[in-house]
């Protein structure tokens, strides 16, 4: 019987009380143009604080007489739901009819995904066999979902799972590949305008604003603007949420002094250490005297590189606009008793999973590697020596690990 079949697939023998972990996925968004059947949904855009239609859409090669598949949603946006509590959920007739089809149902799973299950026993009286629906390609359901008011603006992976398509021939059945859909969000939050403008600084510990790779390691490049001389300086580093400082194999943080505006010779003080709130504090100063003023070495110049900190970006991480914040800086003078506490500074970081590669000159071999920015770092020779990270070769991305 299909109604008792699909309710044991839908609701199962007992699932009361029955609560399994999400299971979270990251991946690319996947591409169906090669594949001959799919479920899928188009990339599609939403405003933070709305309610969605998602248009869940079937690609099938034969004929099609039923599907089934799983929806999994990104954290914190949810299914929207009736007074009931029932997901709303409908059946389109794009493709097919209610005389057509005589089992649709949909139901919540202890996983947090939620089921669609759709079929027909109802014969075409030209064939004796089940309807199929019509065509090979176009939308079969259309679920709402709510997401949330301040919901942070950026791109978000939407995953249909297990799905099955069958024919109207019961005995063919067709499991599908997993779909990954981007759904954009556009969120309340626009970090890429609320980057701190320092050009009316006289004074600041900042980064430029940068772009990188989900699945790579960054160098950060923490850069220091100074109006007087300087001997000295401290700061926080916070890290958008899921990105994390790169440690060594004992633990501590990949941090370096820059000699772009000091020695080792001019520094006898450099450290850093994570702190309980998740940050990471970084401490440099001097005290080593300059012969030709009797203070402590001033650093060279009045803006520039200080330190290099490395960081770790996760494989599908999601694309977007985000912040890095310097906090709590401080820069002191050569004589001590003259410091200067910092604004807090923000610098805009971009995640993109398609860095074009456009514009690299070939002044280098054919070999030649350069970073996704096109900076020439070296040939196939020097790749051991590189760091880890995503870099062009032969006009062609290859990862270091």
């Amino acid at each position: 019987d299909l109604i008792a079949i699909a309710n044991v697939i839908l609701h199962g023998s007992n699932t009361q009380g029955v609560k399994s972990e999400r299971r979270e996925i990251r991946r690319l968004a996947t591409g169906i143009s090669n594949m001959d059947n799919a479920i899928y949904i188009d990339p599609i855009e939403a405003e933070a604080g709305s309610q969605q239609v998602l248009s869940i859409k079937m690609k099938n090669a034969k004929d099609v007489s039923g599907f089934e598949f799983n929806l999994q949603l990104p954290e914190g946006i949810s299914f929207a739901t009736d007074e009931d509590g029932f997901p709303l959920v409908e059946m389109s007739t794009a493709r097919t009819s209610a005389k057509r089809t005589n089992y649709f149902d949909s139901a919540f799973q202890p996983d947090g995904t939620l089921k669609v299950l759709c079929g027909t026993s109802a014969a075409d009286p030209n064939t004796n066999q089940p309807y199929a629906f019509r065509g090979n390609d176009g939308e079969v359901v259309r679920i709402t979902i709510n997401i949330p008011e301040g919901y942070k603006g950026g791109d978000y992976q939407i995953h249909i799972l297990n799905g099955i398509i069958a024919a109207p021939n019961a005995e063919k059945k067709a499991l599908l590949a997993d779909i990954t859909s981007t759904l954009t969000v556009k969120g309340d939050e626009q970090p890429e305008n609320n980057a701190t403008d320092i050009s009316q600084l006289d004074n600041a510990l900042y980064i430029d604003p940068i772009e990188a790779e989900a699945g790579s390691q960054q160098v950060l490049s923490i850069k220091m603007k100074n109006a007087e001389d300087v001997s000295g300086f401290e700061f926080n580093l916070q890290l958008p949420e899921g990105i994390s400082v790169a440690t060594d194999e004992d633990g501590f943080p990949l941090v370096e002094m820059s000699t772009a505006r000091t020695s080792a010779k001019r520094t006898n003080y450099f450290d850093s250490a994570f702190q309980p709130d998740g940050t990471l504090k970084v401490l440099c100063g001097t005290s080593a005297a300059d012969p030709n003023t009797n203070l402590p070495y001033a650093f060279r110049g009045n803006d520039g590189e200080v330190v290099h900190i490395t960081i770790n970006i996760p494989d599908g991480y999601n694309d977007g606009n985000y912040l890095i914040h310097i906090l709590n800086g401080i820069i002191a003078a050569p004589n001590a008793e003259k410091k200067a506490l910092q604004a807090d500074i923000s610098s805009s970081f971009k995640i993109g999973s398609s860095t074009s590669i456009d514009g690299i000159e070939a002044t280098h071999t054919i070999n030649g590697i350069y970073t996704l920015q096109g900076i020439y770092v070296g040939e196939e020779k020097d790749m051991n020596r590189l760091p880890k990270g995503i870099y062009i070769q032969n006009g062609k991305k290859v990862m270091v690990r």
